[in-house]
């Protein structure tokens, strides 16, 4: 497998389905056209038919296209909406782990009266999502960011109207109800796992933007380093993809991996980054656990090397979307509370014997495992 850079304008199938979004909601591509063919797109962006045929793919499931035997992709636009409807806005963008909070929750506000529309913010920005919610008479939102500095003036105006309830991602400057997972201490957790099995330069890699979810995975890292009485070593920072450019660089990684005091172990901060994680270290001619063991946060990206999977952080997002319905089911019901902030659990989860294991005297043991030279990656539906 190798990543998304090789790509002539290194755009990855996402930027190009957001761009193609954004003409469709100013209108520059109208509803009820069609899409330029797989060739043209290709001609224009500089990419595979592959990554076209992708970023179409993203824009079908988002709502704003629709495959026509023989013909293409037909644009649909924005879906319109009746005011006066029980309607409860999900914003956010469209990943596997989203879909299946989407589902979550949309079953339980049904059951209440209330039906969910799902704007992606992806597509269209988080103003303009907000701007939308707010012009449907929507009667509360819940937002998932995915910007690092969203425009806070928006946000408190949509507050001021309805309900804002935060999902994992806090918005600088804005105060309101979120519902998160603990990522500073699964950051640690991840990190005392490799400690705990022995090893001991442990690099981290993944995904470094200005999410505070990130910054706390990173400090988690650094604080378990410091409590094991590990020194962090800057050249063991081999991040490998950041939200301004969303293709896979793992060049850094590489070339820590080809040192003489390589890393002994890798923590990835997400673990949708994990592919081509694992891919570098198989190139470099390293296996995977004797030689390097790594281990992630998240499981939606599932990953296996040979007979064996990757280990990782699982995150409890049913706990997440049921306390997500408390929170705004009290802010429907008109409870006057401060911002309220709510945590969902996580454990460790051991896919493969990934690590040396102690026996049952106590004692440590080396689980005798064969090379591996293949690996395959599967997204994972809840």
């Amino acid at each position: 497998m190798r990543s998304q850079s090789s790509e002539a304008s290194g755009r990855s199938y996402r930027a190009i389905a957001d761009e193609i979004a954004r003409k469709i909601e100013v209108g520059d591509i109208p509803s009820g056209s069609y899409l330029p063919t797989e060739r043209e797109l290709q001609v224009e962006f500089e990419v595979s038919r592959t990554t076209i045929r992708r970023a179409l793919a993203q824009l079908i499931d988002r709502g704003l296209g629709e495959s026509v035997p023989n013909k293409g992709v037909s644009v649909k636009g924005l879906p319109v909406v009746s005011t006066g409807t029980q309607i409860i806005a999900f914003i956010d963008g469209t990943t596997t782990v989203l879909r299946s909070l989407y589902a979550r929750l949309s079953s339980a506000f049904i059951r209440e009266g209330y039906y969910l529309l799902h704007i992606d913010s992806q597509s269209m920005g988080l103003a303009s999502a907000l701007k939308f919610a707010k012009n449907q008479g929507c009667r509360g939102a819940f937002v998932w960011s995915f910007e690092g500095f969203p425009p806070v003036e928006m946000l408190e105006e949509v507050q001021s109207v309805m309900p804002v309830v935060l999902l994992d991602h806090k918005i600088r400057g804005f105060d309101s109800d979120i519902v998160k997972l603990d990522s500073f201490q699964m950051g640690y957790d991840a990190t005392h796992y490799l400690v705990a099995s022995g090893r001991k330069r442990i690099a981290i890699t993944g995904m470094l933007d200005m999410l505070d979810t990130s910054f706390d995975r990173f400090s988690g890292y650094m604080r378990a380093l410091f409590d094991c009485d590990l020194v962090p070593r800057v050249r063991d920072y081999v991040f490998n993809q950041t939200s301004g450019y969303q293709a896979f660089d793992c060049l850094a990684l590489e070339n820590r991996l080809a040192m003489q005091d390589r890393p002994d172990a890798l923590f990835v901060m997400q673990d949708d980054c994990l592919p081509p994680v694992v891919q570098s270290v198989l190139d470099a001619g390293l296996r995977i656990p004797e030689d390097i063991a790594l281990v992630t946060i998240g499981d939606d990206t599932r990953v296996s090397v040979g007979n064996m999977g990757i280990s990782a952080i699982r995150c409890d997002w049913s706990g997440l979307a049921d306390l997500a319905i408390v929170l705004m089911l009290r802010r429907l019901r008109g409870v006057s509370e401060p911002p309220q902030t709510y945590t969902a659990g996580h454990r460790l989860v051991e896919y493969g014997p990934q690590v040396e294991l102690l026996d049952s005297k106590g004692n440590m043991r080396a689980n005798p495992l064969p090379s591996q030279s293949i690996f395959t990656f599967s997204s994972v539906r809840r």
